[in-house]
C-alpha cells in the first residue's frame, strides 16, 4: 500500500514537472541539487512511514501549511527547519561540503546494514567506512 502511494505521488509529480517545465527551470536554478534531493527524501521518507502531512506538522509543531509549501518546492527550508524535519521523520541531518564522497544508503538495504552493525557492535557509519575501505584496497591490487 506504501510503495503504492509512493508511485502514485511520483507519478504526480512527474506530470506535474511535464506541465510546468518552467517552475522546474526555475527551481533548478533557484534551488541546488542537494535541496532537491532533501526535499524528495524527506516527502519520500513521510510517505513510507504513513505519515499525513498534517501529522508531521503537529510533531515539528508548525501550520501544515509549512509543510505543503515545501514538499511543492514553494520555500527555501532554513538549516533548522531541515534538522527539525529529519529528526521528526526519525533521520538526522548531515551536511557535507564532499558531496561526491558522501553515500546515501537505500531504504531497502537499511535493515541489513543496522543487523551487520549490531553483530560488530559497531556504527552504522563505521560498518560503512569498513566496507568502502576493504574496496578501495581490494581495488588497487586489480588492475583496471
Amino acid at each position: 500500500m506504501r510503495m503504492k502511494k509512493l508511485k502514485d505521488k511520483m507519478d504526480a509529480y512527474y506530470e506535474w514537472e511535464k506541465d510546468h517545465k518552467d517552475k522546474v527551470e526555475y527551481y533548478k536554478k533557484v534551488l541546488s541539487d542537494p535541496i532537491i534531493d532533501f526535499i524528495v527524501e524527506a516527502n519520500t521518507a513521510r510517505i513510507i512511514q504513513d505519515i499525513s502531512r498534517e501529522e508531521l506538522a503537529k510533531k515539528m509543531n508548525l501550520p501544515t501549511a509549512e509543510i505543503d509549501k515545501f514538499e511543492n518546492m514553494m520555500i527555501l527550508p532554513t538549516v533548522d527547519f531541515m534538522k527539525q524535519l529529519a529528526e521528526a521523520l526519525g533521520g538526522k541531518l548531515f551536511i557535507t561540503i564532499y558531496g561526491d564522497y558522501t553515500v546515501t544508503v537505500p531504504l531497502e538495504y537499511h535493515k541489513k546494514l543496522n543487523d551487520i552493525s549490531e553483530s560488530k557492535n559497531k556504527s552504522a557509519k563505521e560498518v560503512l567506512l569498513e566496507m568502502i575501505t576493504e574496496e578501495i584496497k581490494r581495488s588497487e591490487d586489480k588492475t583496471w
